[in-house]
């Protein structure tokens, strides 16, 4: 299972930008909270775009849970785009 995390106030966004580009694959959109629900299968896999704020709170949880995890750049994406070296489109990264 695929699973889109996003920031609520990002819906619009998610909706115009990124999936179009996920065309013929099946996804879950998730608005993120401290509340989340995951399926903990080895074939899930969550694409975030989350600002660095949410971050610092959802990757513990993560970890936690040996979750799958791929991370977008998201306008809010400062510290951690420079220290993962997360570079281009969210095309470039969906690709």
């Amino acid at each position: 299972m695929l699973y889109i995390l996003h920031q609520s106030q990002d819906l619009e966004q998610v909706e115009k930008e990124i999936i179009p580009l996920l065309e013929g694959k099946e996804f879950t959109l998730k608005s993120y909270s401290q509340e989340i629900d995951i399926d903990n299968s080895k074939d899930q896999v969550i694409i975030t775009y989350l600002g660095d704020k949410d971050l610092v709170d959802f990757l513990p949880k993560a970890a936690k849970n040996k979750w799958n995890i791929a991370l977008l750049p998201h306008p809010e994406l400062d510290f951690t785009r420079k220290g993962l070296g997360i570079e281009g489109t969210l095309k470039d990264n969906i690709e």
